[in-house]
């Protein structure tokens, strides 16, 4: 070949390469127990090959964290998250979060403004997500998906006792009395009539903050003080729940009891339980009643997807593009009519193709709230929260003394205080030292 015929060769070669981008890898974060392995894989597949048709030059890979792979000084998902922001690690460019924790990592995250159109963020904004994606006035996520606290039911046995679901509190004590004893007469049959899951870890939590939102006065009465009449009637009826139809290892037990019943035929002895909304859960459903008929709530919960802020500035524009497609419109649709997930666009609920597979009526007129989460250290807070009125149910404590403990607790007076005292310790403690050594 000629110097002219190699030269000509090596022109043609390198046509081939042009239009070709180097492609982006990206590493998304997610963890075993918030289903990370199925619903987000999937659509971490779904992405790649949308990346791939249109010539994005991204492709994203998932780094599933389970407790083999976790550190052992690292004993949950969130601490692993929060200790690698901390030391501004690049390690991984998307995470999805418990939403409750949109304050402990929103200062390490991307405001998801600057990288997505403003259009994209009009259909969450009339939702909750405005209350569980933004931190500092800056959206630092999005809602992957929301989970919803709901009331199972056995609808076979209130079939054949003929009793309907109750709307109020005092409704499903009188039917669990009834049934339980008919039962008991008839059947020489042992049943759970209330199960709220109310064991000591987050679920519990959720419950508590839940049973106490049911006690508000109207639908858009406002959350109840803690030193309210309504929070008062909340815990005593909770524990006359407890004491006539349940008991303290009932209310104790953990999700595997209620799963057990779920999906063992043998075990659905069970006449009312709470669960987080599961599409795969074939017994039906409803809303905790409320105290007063047409007042009820459902505690909300899901996870956000949200970028790294110390990763460069091409891998945040790559990562936007990625959670520009899972928070899509047409991806939330497809999640919702294929999954059986709830969304945070309020807008699919008017969407006919959703209503024909989805009961858009009913989640429409769904009585949310959200954990008062908008704090660095919910853990904490939720912690003595949950024990606090664990002493009241189970410990013979004073409801106006678990009440007073609670307000302290969730004004995060408490916190204040140890502080002042540790101060106060402080200035006593050196004051003496420089008076035995002078």
């Amino acid at each position: 070949m000629t110097i002219k015929g190699l030269l000509v060769f090596i022109f043609l070669f390198s046509l081939l390469d042009i239009g070709k981008t180097e492609t982006i890898e990206l590493v998304a974060l997610t963890n075993i127990v918030n289903g990370g392995a199925e619903a987000y894989g999937s659509l971490v597949k779904e992405f790649n090959s949308y990346a791939e048709e249109k010539n994005l030059g991204i492709h994203v890979t998932t780094n599933l964290l389970t407790y083999e792979n976790s550190t052992l000084e690292v004993t949950d998902y969130e601490n692993s998250i929060e200790s690698m922001l901390k030391k501004k690690s690049e390690k991984y460019d998307i995470i999805f979060y418990d939403r409750i924790f949109n304050y402990k990592f929103g200062p390490y995250l991307v405001d998801l403004k600057e990288y997505l159109p403003e259009s994209h963020f009009k259909w969450y904004e009339p939702g909750i997500a405005s209350e569980t994606c933004v931190y500092d006035k800056k959206w630092v996520g999005l809602p992957m998906n929301i989970d919803l606290l709901v009331l199972y039911y056995n609808e076979e046995l209130l079939r054949n006792y003929n009793k309907s679901v109750p709307k109020t509190w005092d409704e499903l004590i009188e039917t669990s009395k009834f049934i339980m004893e008919q039962e008991k007469t008839t059947n020489n049959s042992e049943i759970i009539s209330y199960n709220p899951l109310l064991d000591d870890s987050e679920m519990g939590s959720c419950v508590l903050y839940e049973f106490i939102y049911t006690f508000r006065e109207k639908v858009d009465s406002p959350y109840p003080g803690f030193d309210s009449k309504e929070a008062t009637e909340a815990l005593e009826t909770l524990k006359k729940i407890k004491n006539e139809i349940a008991s303290d290892d009932i209310f104790k037990n953990a999700v595997k009891y209620a799963y057990n019943n779920f999906f063992n035929k043998d075990d659905n002895n069970f006449l009312f339980i709470n669960h987080w909304y599961m599409d795969s859960i074939k017994y039906k459903y409803t809303f905790s009643p409320g105290k007063n008929e047409g007042v009820s709530g459902t505690l909300t919960g899901g996870y956000n997807v949200g970028i790294n802020s110390f990763i460069s500035d091409e891998k945040k524009k790559a990562s936007a593009k990625f959670v520009e497609y899972v928070t899509s419109k047409d991806t939330q649709k497809s999640l919702v009519m294929n999954d059986g997930i709830y969304s945070a666009i309020p807008e699919l609920y008017e969407d006919k193709d959703v209503c024909n597979v989805f009961d858009c009526e009913t989640f429409k007129n769904i009585q949310l709230v959200n954990r008062p989460a908008q704090v660095q250290d919910y853990s904490s807070i939720s912690n003595g929260f949950r024990k606090t009125i664990f002493d009241y149910l189970y410990n013979g404590k004073e409801v106006s003394d678990t009440l007073e403990k609670v307000s302290e607790i969730m004004t995060s007076s408490y916190i204040k205080k140890s502080y002042y005292g540790l101060f106060i310790y402080f200035i006593i403690y050196f004051t003496f030292y420089i008076f035995f050594n002078l």
